[in-house]
C-alpha cells in the first residue's frame, strides 16, 4: 500500500470505517505518508470515495477522475487535510485504546527524571524473585514510595459498609496493586481516577508465593510534587546584572492559566559561586514553576545552570 486512498482502494469493501480507525490508532497506518490526525480526519472521506467509484465501474460510469488516469487519481482523491499531529499522550492514549498497552512510548517518560528521583521502589521490586519463588526484593512491612499510571481502579464494601479501593499502578516497567483502605480512600479518592499520574507511600504488605503489595499512606499527584528551582551564576556581578530579568521571568510565569501553573515551588534560591553564596527569592504569593519556564530560564542563563529538583518530603 503506497497510502491510505490505494489501501482503501484495494480492500475497502472488505473493512469498515470502524477497523480502519483501529488500525490508524495503533499506528499500523504510520508507513502510508500521512500522520495519525490526517488519517482519522480522511478515513470516512476516502472509504466512502472508493466505495462509489467501485460502484460506477460496476455499473459501467465513469467519473471524471477516469479520464487522468490511476497516477492522477491517487493524488486528487488520497490527498490529506493540513492538519497538526496529535500530542504524544493522545497518540499514546489511542494506542492503549485499541492495543492494551503502549506501543510508540509510555507517558511516564517526559516525567521520568521527577518519578525515580521521588519512588523509592519499582513495580518490578514487588514481582515474585525467579531464585526463591517468593516477593523477598522488599522487606515486609517496610515504607516504599512507588509512582505511576492509574491503570485500574476496583472498589469494594467492608464489612462495615465502608469503600476501599485497590488500585493498579503503572510504571516503566510494570505494575503494582495498591490498597487503599477506607479511611485513606475519603482522603485520597478524589485524586485517584484512571490515567491520573500518583506517588504512593506506603507498607510493604508480602504473601507466599504471590506478589507484594502497598498499603497506601499517603498519596499525591505528580503535579503536587514540591520542586526546588536553583539558578546559578558565577558570579555576584553576573547575578546583579540578570536579577531584574530574573525577576520578571518568574512574575510572568505566573500569570498562566492554572491549567499550566506545574509544579509547587518550595524553594526558588540563586547559587553564586563566587563568592560562595545562596539566596531564596521570596515572592507574595504561592509561586509555581511551568514547564515553559524551565526552558526559558535555560535559554536565557544556560542549561547547565539550571537545576528543577524534587524536595523530599
Amino acid at each position: 500500500y503506497t497510502d491510505l486512498y490505494s489501501f482503501a482502494k484495494r480492500v475497502g469493501d472488505k473493512v469498515n470505517k470502524r477497523a480502519c480507525e483501529n488500525f490508524i490508532k495503533a499506528g499500523a497506518m504510520d508507513s502510508l505518508g500521512g500522520s495519525r490526525r490526517q488519517m482519522m480526519l480522511a478515513c470516512a472521506q476516502i472509504l466512502d470515495q472508493t466505495a462509489k467509484e467501485k460502484k460506477s465501474q460496476v455499473t459501467g460510469q465513469m467519473s471524471l477522475f477516469d479520464y487522468f488516469g490511476d497516477d492522477n487519481k491517487i493524488i486528487v482523491s488520497g490527498s490529506l487535510p493540513d492538519v497538526p499531529e496529535f500530542d504524544k499522550g493522545q497518540l499514546l492514549e489511542m494506542e492503549k485504546e485499541v492495543l492494551g498497552i503502549y506501543v510508540s512510548g509510555h507517558p511516564l517518560e517526559q516525567y521520568e527524571e521527577l518519578w525515580r528521583k521521588n519512588i523509592t521502589a519499582l513495580s518490578s521490586d514487588f514481582a515474585i524473585n525467579d531464585e526463591t519463588g517468593q516477593a523477598d526484593r522488599l522487606p515486609d512491612q517496610s515504607i516504599q514510595v512507588i509512582g505511576g499510571i492509574v491503570e485500574e481502579i476496583t472498589t469494594k464494601y467492608t464489612k462495615t459498609s465502608k469503600t476501599m479501593a485497590f488500585v493498579n499502578i503503572e510504571d516503566l516497567v510494570g505494575s503494582v496493586e495498591v490498597l487503599v483502605f477506607p479511611r485513606d480512600y475519603e482522603k485520597y479518592r478524589e485524586l485517584i481516577g484512571e490515567e491520573a499520574r500518583l506517588f504512593v507511600r506506603g507498607r510493604v504488605s508480602s504473601e507466599d508465593d504471590k506478589p507484594s503489595k502497598l498499603i497506601a499512606e499517603r498519596i499525591w499527584r505528580f503535579d503536587d510534587t514540591p520542586m526546588q528551582l536553583w539558578i546559578r551564576f558565577s558570579t555576584m556581578e553576573e547575578y546583579t546584572e540578570a536579577a531584574g530579568a530574573l525577576n520578571e521571568m518568574l512574575t510572568e510565569a505566573q500569570n498562566v492559566p492554572p491549567a499550566e501553573k506545574g509544579y509547587p515551588a518550595s524553594r526558588i534560591a540563586v547559587y553564586v559561586a563566587d563568592p560562595k553564596g545562596v539566596k531564596n527569592l521570596r515572592f507574595p504569593s504561592q509561586m509555581y514553576l511551568p514547564d515553559a519556564l524551565t526552558g526559558k530560564l535555560q535559554e536565557r542563563f544556560g542549561a547547565e545552570n539550571i537545576s528543577l529538583v524534587p524536595d523530599k518530603r
